[in-house]
């Protein structure tokens, strides 16, 4: 069989059995994701979600091949009552999980054509706020819709866990409730930016009320998704409620794509003590690169930049370097990230301008000799923002997508007093140029159709896979008198 990628010895798992061994099924929950190895080649592969934990891994099975699975390292197995299993997974072809009927999609290395991105779409829970019923946490229909769209990738831009990332928690031996570290947000009214003179608190640490564990997982994410997963390859981008103050353990064990099976020495990534103290508690991910034939998506973990003011910025100054070395020279590029590098906002309900976010990321941006981002990146998409915004920009600068409405509690617009988003369309002052762009507040995910050239055209659709605005890379123009989008 031909594999495309220059993927790790571990493929050898792959071979002329027709009929693979079974073990432990059914499986729960089954998907593809990509990842990068030390060579920085692109690895596919695939992931199985199993009842129980220590269980045995089944294999998939395709025409002719079998392909074996192994266990990935449990981070806490009375909280994560499950088994992740995992393998390299051949291109080219559809393969089957064990004995049952789920089957996992084909998957090759060129240029997709069909795109799909939606993030933040956990359920707060709260019966004011958000209830988690269907009319109010459409994130099932978000994904199916998605899905439907016949994608050859599906991206998610962070912020999976929402019900099992409560913003204070209780701890043993206070007398009081304590707030979770979460390193600044400033679209959520639940948090607050970071106060670095405080004791950093985690939902994971020794006497924690609410210690990240499967039961929030499978009903914020995999439950809803579970008909969508096997749809498409995916890449899963962490955000802020993946810390690992937060749901970072479950984010580490089920969606990062960091395996012992991209050879090199490679290892699973895992959560640091969370007993320890800033900056030995945090993690922070290395920017990656996927190469999709004529298309490079390059990842940054964000999850760590805070929103308001220069947080942990030497490490994000060393990302943004990292992520200028890997933009390839004639390649069209795409970053990904869940925090916005522009996201218009009001700083706070009593504000009459609005602000720009994220401060950390732009501090290390104009830090970056000639600036992170050269010609070749054509666009930048992220989340974080309980809405969506598409700003285009008077300057060679990409444009901004932000595809935060997949599912969790929108953000609206002012000029209401309680309300901190521009209204549709906006020109402001953005960071040293001109932003002109649309917001909107409607449950939805964004198709993209990247053309070789390194352009591209967009629609973000509602749950019903209704149009509610139109994207073109052309619209961007120099002149900044047009938004990159148009709503319907």
């Amino acid at each position: 069989m031909h594999v495309p990628w220059h993927v790790p010895a571990l493929v050898a798992g792959l071979s002329t059995i027709a009929t693979p061994s079974v073990a432990a099924d059914p499986a729960m929950y089954a998907y593809v994701l990509f990842g990068q190895s030390p060579a920085g080649a692109t690895v596919p592969m695939a992931r199985v979600v199993i009842d129980g934990a220590g269980q045995a891994c089944p294999s998939l099975s395709g025409p002719g091949a079998s392909v074996a699975m192994i266990a990935r390292a449990n981070p806490n197995p009375s909280a994560f009552p499950v088994t992740v299993c995992e393998a390299v997974y051949p291109a080219g072809q559809s393969f089957k999980v064990g004995s049952t009927s789920v089957t996992l999609p084909a998957v090759s290395a060129t240029t997709p054509k069909r795109v799909v991105v939606l993030g933040d779409t956990g359920c707060r829970n709260d019966p004011v706020k958000q209830p988690c019923t269907p009319a109010a946490w459409p994130f099932a229909q978000v994904v199916a819709a998605a899905a439907g769209q016949q994608p050859d990738l599906m991206i998610h831009v962070g912020d999976y866990n929402y019900r099992g990332t409560p913003s204070k928690i209780t701890l043993q031996g206070h007398q009081k409730p304590v707030k979770v570290y979460d390193a600044g947000d400033a679209d959520d009214e639940d948090d607050e930016a970071m106060e670095t003179e405080r004791a950093y608190y985690s939902q994971n640490m020794t006497g924690s009320s609410s210690p990240d564990g499967w039961a929030a997982w499978q009903a914020d994410f995999f439950a809803p998704a579970q008909a969508s997963l096997p749809a498409a390859p995916w890449i899963f981008v962490r955000g802020n409620h993946e810390l690992c103050s937060r749901a970072g353990p479950g984010y580490f064990y089920f969606l990062d794509p960091s395996s012992v099976l991209l050879g090199g020495g490679a290892t699973q990534t895992v959560c640091p003590d969370q007993n320890g103290t800033p900056p030995s508690a945090l993690r922070f991910n290395q920017p990656y690169k996927i190469t999709l034939g004529s298309l490079s998506l390059v990842v940054i973990d964000s999850a760590n930049a805070d929103d308001t003011a220069s947080g942990n910025q030497a490490q994000y100054d060393a990302q943004l370097a990292a992520v200028a070395a890997m933009i390839t020279k004639g390649t069209p590029a795409w970053v990904l990230t869940h925090r916005p590098f522009w996201g218009v906002m009001k700083p706070d309900k009593s504000a009459t301008t609005p602000s720009v976010i994220n401060e950390t990321l732009q501090t290390a941006l104009g830090k970056t000799p000639g600036g992170a981002f050269s010609s070749d990146v054509k666009l930048v998409v992220s989340g974080h923002m309980h809405r969506f915004q598409a700003i285009g920009f008077n300057t060679a600068r990409p444009p901004q997508l932000i595809v935060g409405d997949g599912g969790v509690g929108l953000s609206h617009t002012y000029p209401k007093p309680d309300k901190k988003h521009p209204a549709a369309p906006f020109s402001l002052p953005v960071a040293g140029a001109t932003g002109t762009g649309v917001g909107q507040s409607t449950f939805a995910f964004m198709r993209i159709e990247p053309a070789a050239s390194g352009a591209w055209t967009s629609r973000l659709l509602d749950a019903k896979s209704n149009k509610v605005a139109e994207c073109r890379s052309d619209w961007a123009a120099a002149t900044a008198k047009q938004a990159v989008c148009v709503l319907k």
